[in-house]
């Protein structure tokens, strides 16, 4: 049985390795995101990943794939609040969450996948508590930082929203990893772009 995940025998841990892991994942926001109203896609002007770290547990983390669009900033736009915190700052979006990956759901088809990939990594650097855990939470932020390079080599995006939108790696309260893991998820973005990403952050 895999440790820590209650309700999932062994015979469901199915082997992933990161790489496989992280296209999976693309290839399921991909299938999201198509089915998106073109109006949707046509307003929005950024994909974020927000990670939603557990520090008791760093393998029971959760993603949230989430849409930021020109009518959200619209609708938050007040007085006191600058144009560019209005539009990056994850305090002020009422955004659409578009699909969430979630380590602690033990029935969905890539959480087995991803619960396999955790098990390995288990049983690779034993218990992920102290300096462990921080190293796994780094990997799990450079499998998001992966994840959006793929969307973006694949065409996924270009696809989808007509043009290049950049794919933000963040945490509700992100430190500097989050320019660090954006900036490998969006190698096109110039340094003067990837700035403005969080500017407000």
């Amino acid at each position: 049985m895999a440790e820590n995940f209650p309700d999932q025998r062994a015979s469901e841990i199915v082997a992933i390795s990161a790489d496989q892991l992280e296209r999976r994942v693309a290839e399921r926001i991909t299938a999201a995101l198509e089915v998106l109203p073109r109006a949707l896609a046509t307003s929005c002007y950024g994909l974020s990943l927000v990670l939603h770290e557990n520090e008791s547990d760093p393998a029971r983390f959760r993603v949230d794939v989430r849409l930021n669009t020109e009518a959200q900033v619209a609708g938050i736009m007040y007085e006191g609040v600058a144009p560019d915190e209005a539009r990056w700052s994850l305090d002020h979006w009422v955004d659409v969450v578009l699909w969430d990956l979630d380590a602690t759901n033990p029935m969905g088809d890539i959480e087995r996948q991803l619960n396999g990939w955790l098990s390995a990594e288990r049983r690779l650097h034993g218990e992920l508590v102290g300096e462990q855990g921080r190293r796994f939470v780094h990997r799990i932020r450079e499998v998001l930082g992966r994840v959006g390079a793929i969307l973006h080599d694949s065409g996924s995006i270009e696809r989808v929203f007509g043009r290049s939108v950049p794919v933000i790696v963040q945490g509700p309260e992100s430190g500097p990893w989050a320019k660090e893991i954006t900036a490998h998820a969006n190698p096109w973005a110039s340094k003067t772009e990837r700035r403005k990403w969080f500017a407000a952050a």
